[in-house]
């Protein structure tokens, strides 16, 4: 699997330098161009950008290897189609990361020179970040009663949550060149298999909050004083939706192998 995560970002390398560069032209002649407005606009625009191209590359990459030509090199390889789809599901990930982290790091670079300019000393931006730092430690864990493991079954559920979008997105393309490899407006059919999957998904995840009691809980949090910290009954939540996330995602990964295994003809 790590041979084919690494020609999948082989095959990305292109794009990822194409990206780098456009980025930093963009964010010097904005700023050149209107200063601070410019650089706001950049930060502003990047991450509606990097969200599109995001979505174009989870949906591009999949669907090509399976419907064209230049695809069909990767499943003659000895790879399962499990680790096929694993392999992808990883890369992808990974891509997202890589956009987040480069997100951010222009951002505080960004943000870094502007106070510099304000203010002439690295340690006052340094002082104000700490206290920003803290007053937000202040507000979650006092008012709101959230702490670094809720922040951490938080992440867990965004990176959960994440992995069943994208398996849901390479099920409904599966689906469709298996069982519907000889219907026209492949494309269009992909997207109504990927609504009724999501409708699915939606009702079970509602079905899966009434048994549990989700609303019961969130009416505590919200309405009883002496439910002082919120974590305790956030757990619940927090944990029951990983569990649940986490069968749909093994259901979709299964589901998607077992048909470019058995059911795909290239």
């Amino acid at each position: 699997m790590l041979k084919l995560i690494k020609y999948e970002f082989i095959k990305k390398s292109k794009l990822f330098l194409i990206l780098i560069i456009t980025a930093i032209l963009a964010n010097i002649g904005l700023g050149l161009a209107y200063g601070q407005n410019g650089i706001a606009l950049f930060l502003g625009i990047s991450p509606l950008v990097l969200g599109i191209i995001y979505l174009y590359e989870l949906i591009k990459t999949y669907s090509d290897d399976l419907n064209k030509k230049t695809g069909y090199m990767l499943f003659m390889t000895p790879n399962s189609g499990y680790a096929i789809i694993g392999s992808k599901l990883i890369t992808i990930i990974l891509v997202g990361f890589i956009f987040f982290t480069s997100y951010a790091l222009f951002a505080l670079t960004n943000l870094s020179i502007i106070a510099y300019k304000m203010v002439g000393d690295f340690s006052l931006i340094a002082d104000g970040l700490n206290q920003i730092v803290e007053a937000l430690n202040k507000l979650l864990s006092g008012a709101l009663g959230i702490n670094i493991g809720d922040l951490i079954l938080i992440f867990i559920v965004g990176i959960v949550s994440a992995i069943v979008f994208i398996l849901t997105v390479y099920s409904a393309i599966t689906i469709r060149k298996s069982i519907f490899s000889n219907t026209k407006f492949g494309g269009v059919l992909s997207f109504i298999i990927f609504v009724i999957i999501n409708v699915i998904y939606g009702n079970l995840a509602d079905l899966v909050g009434k048994i549990f009691d989700f609303e019961f809980i969130l009416t505590e949090i919200n309405t009883n004083v002496a439910v002082t910290y919120p974590s305790s009954h956030m757990f619940q939540i927090f944990v029951v939706m990983i569990v649940f996330n986490c069968i749909m995602a093994s259901i979709l990964m299964l589901g998607s192998g077992y048909l470019v295994e058995k059911k795909i003809n290239l």
